[in-house]
């Protein structure tokens, strides 16, 4: 039987890997230290279904002199953690594979 589609775990296999703390800190100053406590506390707890996101995001923005809007804040984080791999997507099937 022909393989008609292959699935892929998007995180770190189509998607590049990238921390947009990283971003923060090279785009706003915003350092490691300061987003910490958003990445590995607040945000751990909207993942497990704890918290709203769009609730719990805008103190830590003001706390961090964040100078747009949580909608902007949400906008660059997932344009910024949507980098795909192009070598993945331009994979094809090697001749000899058969029809």
């Amino acid at each position: 039987m022909p393989v008609k589609a292959v699935i892929f775990d998007a995180d770190g296999v189509v998607l590049i890997p990238k921390r947009f703390s990283d971003y923060l800190e090279r785009e706003y100053n915003i350092t490691h230290v300061q987003t910490h406590d958003f990445f590995y506390g607040a945000l751990e707890e909207c993942i497990r279904g704890r918290g709203d996101l769009k609730q719990m995001l805008p103190p830590f923005l003001r706390q961090w002199g964040w100078p747009h809007s949580s909608d902007k804040f949400l906008q660059e984080w997932f344009d910024y953690g949507n980098a795909v791999d192009q070598r993945v997507l331009e994979h094809r099937k090697p001749p000899d594979a058969g029809a």
